[in-house]
C-alpha cells in the first residue's frame, strides 16, 4: 500500500502525539502499532494503572523522559548561573563605569541613573556581539541618552557649556603667550640697547682734542 506523503505526517503526528502527550492506554497502543510494523510482539497483559509505565518500550521511553527533564533542568541550572556571572561582571563594571571622571574632576557619565533601566535592555540585546562589558556599557549609554529626550536635551546643553569653557579657555591661552611673547620682545631690545657703547665726551669736546692732537704733531 503506497503512503502518501500526507498520510504519512498525519500518522507520524498521531504517533509522536500518543508517545508524549497521551494517556498510557493510548502509548501502549502507539507502541504497539509501531512493534507490529517491525514484527515485534508484546504480550498482553492487565490494563496499565494511570502513570504506571506497562512495557520494556514503555519503560525505556519513562527513563528517556527523565533523562530529559533532568537534562533540561541542568542546561537552565547552567543558563542561570551563566546569567548570574555576568550581571555580577557588570556590576563590577558599573562601579567604575559610574565613577569615572575626566582630567578635571567632571563626571564622564553623568545620566547613568537616569538611563540605567534602558541601558540593561540593550546589553541584554547585545550580550552576544562580542564587546567588552566596558565597550557594552559605554555604547548602551551614549544610545540611551540621546534616545530619551530629557538626556539628550540636558547633554546638548552639556556640551554646549563645555564647548563655551574650552573656547574661553583657549582664547586666555593665546592672550597669556602674546603677553609673554611681547615681554621677550621688549627685554631683547632693552639688552641690545645696553650693549651700545655709550660716548663719553661730547662733539666739541672731541673736535678740540683732535684739534690739539694735531697742532702738537705740525708744531
Amino acid at each position: 500500500m503506497q503512503v502518501t506523503p500526507q498520510q504519512f505526517a498525519e500518522g507520524a503526528a498521531q504517533f509522536f502525539y500518543g508517545l508524549t502527550a497521551g494517556t498510557p492506554q493510548q502509548r501502549q497502543a502507539a507502541l504497539q502499532g509501531l512493534a507490529s510494523r517491525y514484527g515485534v510482539s508484546f504480550q498482553q497483559g492487565e490494563p496499565p494503572k494511570e502513570g504506571e509505565p506497562n512495557t520494556v518500550l514503555e519503560q525505556r521511553l519513562a527513563q528517556i523522559e527523565a533523562q530529559q527533564a533532568q537534562q533540561r533542568q541542568f542546561e537552565q541550572q547552567q543558563a542561570q548561573e551563566a546569567r548570574q556571572r555576568e550581571d555580577q561582571k557588570i556590576a563590577d563594571a558599573y562601579t567604575v563605569f559610574a565613577d569615572a571622571k575626566n582630567d578635571k574632576g567632571e563626571l564622564l557619565h553623568p545620566f547613568i541613573d537616569n538611563v540605567w533601566d534602558n541601558m540593561v535592555g540593550l546589553i541584554r540585546a547585545n550580550a552576544d556581539s562580542g564587546k567588552t562589558v566596558e565597550d557594552l556599557l559605554e555604547d548602551s549609554y551614549n544610545t540611551a541618552v540621546w534616545a530619551n529626550e530629557d538626556t539628550r536635551k540636558a547633554m546638548q546643553a552639556l556640551e554646549a557649556k563645555q564647548s563655551q569653557t574650552a573656547h574661553q579657555a583657549q582664547a586666555k591661552k593665546r592672550a597669556a603667550d602674546a603677553k609673554r611673547a611681547k615681554s621677550v620682545n621688549l627685554n631683547a631690545k632693552g639688552q641690545h640697547a645696553s650693549r651700545r657703547q655709550k660716548p663719553t665726551e661730547s662733539i666739541d669736546d672731541t673736535l678740540a682734542r683732535v684739534y690739539d692732537e694735531v697742532m702738537a704733531r705740525e708744531g
